[in-house]
């Protein structure tokens, strides 16, 4: 895994091991994708349908969305790997109504840079 990621996953909190839902909604929209696209990623990322982010599951997000900054959605396709049940489907409806598209920071332009140069 890079160490930037890694470091940026440390820098923002995780507890045991994970980044609450609100943690990583927050940063995920700070990339200025539409947010269909980040429920896209979020479902695709978040593995166990917790409703949390492990290093491995953020890592995987950070690296879809550099690939749609990049221009190409393929990451999404490929990173998917089974149907999820009919009860993490109804998780993941949970978690997608509580996303929002508003979000305030001072920090834009650390996380431009950090989509889009890493």
């Amino acid at each position: 895994m890079n160490s930037n990621t890694n470091q940026l996953f440390n820098s923002l909190g995780p507890v045991n091991g994970k980044l609450s839902g609100h943690v990583a909604r927050n940063f995920l929209l700070k990339s200025n994708l539409p947010t269909n696209s980040l429920k896209d990623i979020w479902d695709a990322a978040d593995k166990d349908r917790d409703g949390q982010l492990t290093l491995e599951e953020f890592t995987l997000a950070v690296q879809m969305i550099r690939s749609m900054k990049r221009g190409t959605n393929m990451a999404i396709a490929n990173s998917v790997n089974a149907i999820p049940t009919a009860a993490a489907k109804t998780q993941q409806q949970s978690i997608a109504a509580n996303w929002s598209s508003s979000f305030t920071s001072d920090s834009n332009c650390f996380f431009f840079l950090f989509f889009c140069c890493c």
